[in-house]
Formats: C-alpha cells, sequence, structure tokens
C-alpha cells in the first residue's frame, strides 16, 4: 500500500477499549509495514453511513452492521 488506508472499529467496541484498538493499529502499521489511519465513531448510524460509503479499507464490525455491509457493498 502506497497510500493510507481508513481503519474503522465498531463504536460499541472503541468506548469500550480505545486504548487497546489504538493499540491494533499501530501493531498492522507496523506489521504491514504501511500506514493506517485509525478512526472511531460515537455512533452506529454515523460508522455505518460512512462504511456504507466506501471510505474504509479495513472494517471491525458487530455482526448485525458485518450483515448490513455484505448486503449492500
Amino acid at each position: 500500500m502506497n497510500s493510507k488506508a481508513l481503519f474503522s472499529v465498531c463504536p460499541h467496541d472503541t468506548t469500550k477499549n480505545l486504548a487497546g484498538w489504538l493499540l491494533v493499529n499501530t501493531y498492522l502499521q507496523q506489521h504491514l509495514d504501511s500506514p493506517i489511519h485509525f478512526e472511531p465513531y460515537d455512533s452506529f448510524v454515523q460508522e455505518r453511513k460512512i462504511v456504507l460509503e466506501g471510505k474504509y479499507d479495513l472494517v471491525y464490525a458487530n455482526p448485525y452492521s458485518a450483515g448490513i455491509f455484505r448486503e449492500k457493498l
């Protein structure tokens, strides 16, 4: 990857453990040797809207959102 990849995580998980997801992002960047921008969202509606616009390269989603993404993307 030459450009910065975008990474999103289910708002429920980032609310509970944001620091852990920041570590995951750092780990991915180091092991993939590629810049990754992690952008957490506060609401499921906002996160789903942005993901469905196709702006993210990597998404960790809850089962309900994953079903929506699979159906619509």
